[in-house]
C-alpha cells in the first residue's frame, strides 16, 4: 500500500462511523436489532431498531434481518443523520443478503452518504406469498384520508400504527405495536414483514419535493423511488408494491378533503400535540382555518395569534431558507405563507395590520393536485381528488424549483 493510499484510509476511518448489527432478538410480539455504533474517538453508542408489544404474531422471515438495519443506517433519521459523520463501515453478526445490502449502499449515495459493507453476503430468492392491502397509519390527516378513500374504491385495507392503540383507537381491528425505535424504518419494515400484496403510505406534496442529494423523505414517498423499492422486494421473492398516491396533494387539499368527505375519520385526527405552541400546529390551524374547519381542539384563536405573528416574523427575517435535508418543509412554509399572505389580503388574518407579508408570498399551485408527481395514481382516487380541485398543468407558472424538476424527469 502506497503512503498516499495509507493516507487516505487513515482519514477516512477517522472520518466514519463503526456500526455493528447484533443477533436479531425475536418473539411472538417483538423483534429487535441491537446497532452498536462506534465514533472514531472510540465512544459507542448502543440503538435499538424493531418492534415490541404487537397485537399480531410477528412473521420473521431472513430478508428483513437485513433489510430493518440497513434502511434506518443508511436513511435520514438514522445514525449518520445530523451529524459530521457522512461515512460508514457496517458489519452484522450473521451475513447479509446482498441485493439488499447493495440497494441501499445505493440509496445512501443518494442522501449524500458512503456505506461500506464489511459483513459477508449470500444471494437467495425467496418464495413468498403476499395478499391484501394495508395501510401505515400514523393517526393524522394523511392516513386517515388514505385509509377513507381506499374504503371508498372498494377496498378493504388493515390498518397497522406503530405507537400502539394511542393513534388508532376509533379503528376496530387495527393491528398495533410500539416501534423500539420511532424512525421510519421501525414503522415500514414491520407491515412488510405481514406480506400485504400493497403497502399505502400517507404522504403530502412536501415529501416528494425534489432536490439533491434527496430531502429527509423522499425515498419513502416519492412514486420513483418507491418503484426502485418494490422491485427490490420483487426481486427477491416478496411480491409487494408501496403506493403514496396523495403525494399529488397539497396539504391544505388532504385536509379539505378528510374533513369534508370523511368526518367519522377527521373527528379522529391526532396531528399534533393540542394547545402546545409549535410549527406544526400552527400549519394544521392554518390548513383547517383555510377551509373553515373548527381547530379550538388544538389551539385557541389567542394562541394561533401568537404562532401566526411569530411565523411571519421569522419568515421575514430569514427569508427563503435553505432546508437541506429537510428541504420538504420548503414546500410545508410556502403553504403557511400562502394562507397568511391570502388571510391578510381578505381581512380574516390574526396578525396585525402593522405587520403585512409580502404579497409575493401568494403561491397559486397550493390549490391544484400535482398529479405529475405520481404517474401510476389511480384514476379512481384521482376522479375523487378532482371533486376538490384541478390538476395542475406544468406549463403554468409559479411551481416551488423542486416540484418544477419532474417536467424534466424521465418516466419510470
Amino acid at each position: 500500500m502506497s503512503e498516499t493510499t495509507k493516507t487516505e484510509a487513515f482519514l477516512s476511518a477517522r472520518l466514519s462511523l463503526h456500526i455493528h448489527i447484533g443477533k436479531p432478538q425475536r418473539g411472538d410480539d417483538f423483534y429487535h436489532l441491537p446497532l452498536t455504533i462506534t465514533a472514531p474517538d472510540g465512544s459507542k453508542n448502543i440503538e435499538h431498531v424493531g418492534l415490541q408489544n404487537a397485537n399480531f404474531k410477528v412473521r420473521h422471515h431472513e430478508a428483513w434481518d437485513s433489510y430493518l438495519p440497513l434502511m434506518y443506517i443508511t436513511r435520514n433519521g438514522g445514525p449518520l443523520f445530523g451529524t459530521q459523520y457522512s461515512r460508514a463501515v457496517v458489519q452484522a453478526d450473521f451475513p447479509l443478503h446482498a441485493a439488499i445490502a447493495a440497494f441501499f449502499q445505493a440509496r445512501a449515495s443518494r442522501f449524500g452518504l458512503n456505506i461500506e459493507i464489511a459483513s459477508s453476503t449470500f444471494e437467495r430468492v425467496y418464495d413468498e406469498r403476499t395478499q391484501g392491502d394495508m395501510v401505515l397509519f400514523g393517526g393524522g390527516k394523511d392516513s386517515r384520508l388514505l385509509l377513507g378513500t381506499l374504503r371508498e374504491i372498494g377496498g378493504e385495507p388493515a390498518v397497522i400504527s406503530a405507537r400502539g392503540s394511542s393513534y388508532a383507537a376509533d379503528i376496530p381491528q387495527a393491528l398495533t405495536y410500539d416501534a423500539s425505535n420511532f424512525a421510519m424504518p421501525a414503522r415500514i419494515v414491520p407491515a412488510l414483514m405481514l406480506n400485504p400484496r400493497n403497502v399505502y403510505h400517507g404522504s403530502g406534496l412536501g415529501e416528494v419535493h425534489l432536490n439533491q442529494p434527496w430531502q429527509q423523505y423522499f425515498d419513502i414517498s416519492a412514486n420513483a423511488a418507491l418503484l426502485e423499492t418494490s422491485r427490490l422486494l420483487q426481486s427477491i421473492g416478496f411480491d409487494i408494491t408501496i403506493h403514496a398516491p396523495q403525494s399529488t396533494l397539497p396539504y391544505n387539499l388532504v385536509q379539505k378533503i378528510l374533513s369534508v368527505r370523511y368526518p367519522e375519520l377527521a373527528a379522529g385526527q391526532i396531528s399534533v400535540t393540542p394547545y402546545r405552541a409549535s410549527e406544526k400546529n400552527l400549519h394544521v390551524c392554518l390548513l383547517k382555518d383555510y377551509h373553515g374547519i373548527d381547530f379550538s381542539d388544538q389551539s385557541t384563536s389567542e394562541m394561533y395569534a401568537s404562532m401566526t405573528t411569530n411565523f411571519v416574523k421569522k419568515s421575514m427575517k430569514q427569508g427563503d431558507e435553505i432546508f437541506g435535508l429537510y428541504r420538504n418543509r420548503e414546500i410545508i412554509n410556502r403553504e403557511m405563507r400562502t394562507i397568511i399572505r391570502r388571510q391578510y389580503a381578505d381581512g380574516t388574518s390574526p396578525l396585525s395590520t402593522k405587520l403585512e407579508p409580502p404579497i409575493e408570498w401568494d403561491e397559486p399551485w397550493i390549490d391544484f393536485i400535482h398529479s405529475y408527481c405520481n404517474p401510476d395514481l389511480s384514476p379512481a382516487l384521482l376522479e375523487i381528488f378532482s371533486i376538490y380541485a384541478e390538476c395542475w398543468d406544468l406549463g403554468m407558472p409559479g411551481l416551488p424549483a423542486g416540484l418544477a424538476a419532474y417536467a424534466d424527469m424521465p418516466s419510470a
